[in-house]
């Protein structure tokens, strides 16, 4: 499978004009390789974003309908876990300023040496690949790109089909709550055959996996502190995106917020990856803020199960009350609501590419400060990833020499809007120590 395969088939795709045709609730089925099924949604339909969604398995719908069923009422935090929670690839037909440089340099390439003209709304296709818990990445893997033109494929057989029948009669229905099963389809020498019907199976509740506290001498600290009381606690999924390998995805971090009941005192407990794989930073991050106050709580009140499971084993070890909390946590919401804001300013704040580089001049460029567009582009995301960090998230973030360099360069050439190169340059010397 090559990218330019991708590409012939994504502008095949987009000459069906499909999404004038399905709404995205009219999914359908397809058989892939290795016997997996694939669930394709058309996005379109509304006039906004224009894409095909291929959601692979049980996890890949359930992310789907995860996104479906969120209600109203669910706080930010929640609706944006959800939200990055997608697990699918897609083709989308965007707008060249959608595009990363690299992707918009590959397209307009492929389209050149294919005399295909790039023009109107949704000129460019782009290929992604959404992972949960991360920002939509470019899709690299051959795997994925077999499954992803194959559901291309399908759709593009689907659309002859639908010139000359309704989507009922093909057996494709919009989807609710209540419904079992879609249609399946499988593409067979090229031509687009029924195969009966895929079941949407029972979404079953998330089960969280208790975190064992292996380090006794943490354990020992905790039981020497005096306890006193009520901690309200929550591990969310913060908004902003970390990117620590400019070859991966950016991920958005989690981080397990705790709250004094009555002070309103806030003490948010590092930020990680992974709950699981990292536990010990976040438990030995909890020591820390009980050493600094000197006191641990009497009584950890969680908002939900996963920050239960989290901090059942550390609590019992060491003598603190934990339990599930229904009612009201107005401390926690608080907290949130204060994070909240500050993300508000952080986003407004933010440094935008072209901002970030206006004083960039032909000498500074010949004195080899940047590179290239790709380079600029990185460059302009990790200095907003320093910049959004705290000084305990900084521990954490490893920076390739050659980029470091890089940064450096944009300060001795004053190539920064003043405010900023100061509080890079603080973040920078940090990172150093």
């Amino acid at each position: 499978m090559t990218r330019d395969k991708l590409y012939e088939a994504a502008f095949r795709y987009k000459k069906t004009g499909l999404w004038k045709k399905l709404w995205d609730t009219e999914i359908f089925a397809v058989k892939l390789k290795k016997g997996k099924i694939g669930y394709v949604t058309i996005m379109g339909a509304n006039g906004e974003y224009c894409a095909l969604g291929l959601y692979i398995g049980y996890e890949g719908l359930k992310s789907l309908i995860n996104v479906a069923k969120m209600e109203e009422t669910v706080d930010e935090f929640k609706k944006h876990e959800i939200s990055v929670g997608q697990n699918c690839l897609q083709v989308a037909l965007s707008c060249k300023e959608d595009l990363l440089p690299e992707e918009l340099e590959e397209v307009r390439e492929y389209a050149k040496q294919n005399s295909i003209r790039l023009s109107g709304k949704n000129a460019y296709p782009q290929f992604i690949k959404n992972e949960p818990g991360c920002f939509p990445w470019n899709l690299t893997s051959e795997e994925d790109m077999e499954y992803l033109y194959a559901a291309m494929e399908a759709a593009i057989l689907l659309s002859e089909e639908l010139k000359k029948k309704e989507p009922l009669m093909l057996g494709i229905d919009c989807i609710g709550s209540g419904t079992k099963q879609v249609v399946l389809f499988e593409v067979k020498q090229g031509k687009l055959l029924s195969d009966g019907f895929a079941e949407i199976p029972e979404l079953s509740e998330e089960h969280y996996e208790y975190v064992k506290v292996e380090n006794e001498d943490e354990i020992d600290k905790m039981k020497k502190f005096p306890k006193k009381g009520i901690w309200e606690a929550e591990v969310i999924m913060m908004m902003k995106p970390v990117q620590i390998n400019s070859e991966e995805a950016p991920y958005f971090p989690l981080l397990a917020l705790m709250v004094d009941s009555k002070s309103y005192s806030i003490y948010p407990v590092t930020l990680v990856k992974d709950l699981v794989k990292e536990a010990s930073k976040i438990l030995t991050r909890f020591v820390t803020v009980c050493q600094d106050i000197s006191h641990c709580p009497k009584l950890i009140r969680c908002r939900d199960e996963r920050t239960y499971a989290f901090f059942k084993d550390i609590c019992e070890k060491s003598g603190i009350k934990i339990c599930k909390y229904e009612d009201e946590l107005p401390a926690l919401d608080f907290a949130e609501n204060e994070l909240l804001k500050q993300m508000s300013v952080e986003k407004n704040n933010s440094v935008d590419d072209d901002i970030l580089f206006d004083s960039l001049d032909d000498e500074i460029e010949q004195k080899g400060v940047i590179d290239n567009e790709e380079l600029k582009t990185k460059l302009s995301r990790l200095i907003n990833t320093i910049l959004a960090l705290d000084d305990n998230a900084l521990q954490f973030v490893h920076i390739s020499e050659g980029m470091m360099n890089e940064l450096k360069l944009l300060l001795k050439f004053n190539v920064l809007p003043k405010q900023i190169a100061s509080e890079l340059a603080k973040k920078l010397k940090k990172l150093s120590m």
